[in-house]
């Protein structure tokens, strides 16, 4: 089975090391900014989450995550 991991770099979460900024925060919990708070913690994206966890979580593949972040509008920041 393949597995998802939330520990990866993404432009979106990671542009700050490439910049010698400080690490991004999400704009509306006001924390560090990863990918596994986007996917499991970020509450703008409760509702959006919750619609599509059963297909994330039974099929784990690219496609199904793909239409998750489509639907939030973050696929193409990553």
């Amino acid at each position: 089975m393949q597995q998802i991991t939330t520990d990866c770099h993404t432009l979106l979460t990671r542009s700050y090391l490439l910049n010698k900024e400080q690490p991004s925060t999400c704009d509306h919990c006001k924390c560090l900014l990863t990918v596994e708070h986007i996917l499991t913690k970020c509450i703008v994206y409760k509702q959006v989450r919750e619609k599509n966890i059963i297909n994330i979580l039974s099929s784990l593949t690219f496609s199904s995550m793909s239409n998750f972040l489509h639907e939030i509008k973050l696929f193409n920041k990553l």
